[in-house]
């Protein structure tokens, strides 16, 4: 589709200097509902991409999100990627095109020290990457990453054991018909997808088993 609006690399430079190429630096994306989109720095400086604000036929500036079964408004600002010109884009999917974005800011190296875990694996220590990619967007854990569901992360995961959240996030609307969680990146082949879920379920373990007092404390509440 056609879309108006201007390059992303112009824009981040003309608002952040040079800063926003320092290496490591991730652009976060804040849109209306809380959700939090992190993209590296690199990316934007290597591809194609626009921030739009209008559909250039005229046409209203809103899309389906199939995934969770609305058509939503695009405004004030939608994150689009050039991944006809470069194809390789569409490994990607529909993931980092934020749309309703109402801030930007930058995240430096460092800023996530809170969810690190000492003495992780290297296993864990790519789930934690894939978590930030694929589930701090929407969620918050330990005061890091998105804001559209009120409840810290790490109070939730106490009520999925590790199968069941493997499964959860792989198919969430046959675990729970009607959910709005949408399932975990389907561009990916399968087999990419079942290994990145058992990395998340692995760093989510390794969050709960470093702080027990997080199911302590939930083990109280109703569910």
């Amino acid at each position: 589709l056609p879309y108006v609006g201007v390059p992303m690399r112009e824009a981040l430079t003309r608002w952040f200097g040079e800063s926003w190429q320092r290496p490591g630096t991730e652009v976060v994306f804040l849109a209306e509902d809380g959700y939090a989109s992190a993209i590296p720095a690199e990316k934007l400086a290597r591809q194609p991409a626009y921030l739009t604000y209008a559909r250039a036929d005229g046409a209203p500036f809103e899309l389906d999100n199939w995934e969770q079964r609305e058509r939503v408004p695009l405004a004030p600002y939608y994150l689009v990627w050039d991944n006809l010109r470069v194809p390789a884009l569409q490994h990607d999917g529909s993931s980092g095109w934020p749309y309703q974005v109402t801030h930007i800011r930058l995240r430096q190296p460092g800023d996530d020290a809170a969810l690190r875990l000492p003495h992780a694996d290297l296993e864990t220590a790519l789930g934690l990457k894939d978590t930030v990619t694929n589930c701090l967007t929407c969620h918050h854990l330990r005061g890091f990453g998105g804001e559209k569901f009120h409840e810290d992360l790490s109070v939730s995961l106490c009520r999925w054991p590790d199968a069941e959240l493997v499964r959860w996030m792989l198919e969430p609307s046959r675990f729970r018909p009607g959910t709005s969680m949408p399932a975990l990146n389907r561009a990916w082949p399968d087999e990419e997808r079942r290994l990145v879920a058992h990395r998340i379920a692995r760093y989510l373990d390794g969050v709960r088993r470093s702080d027990p007092r997080i199911c302590a404390r939930d083990a109280g509440k109703p569910h």
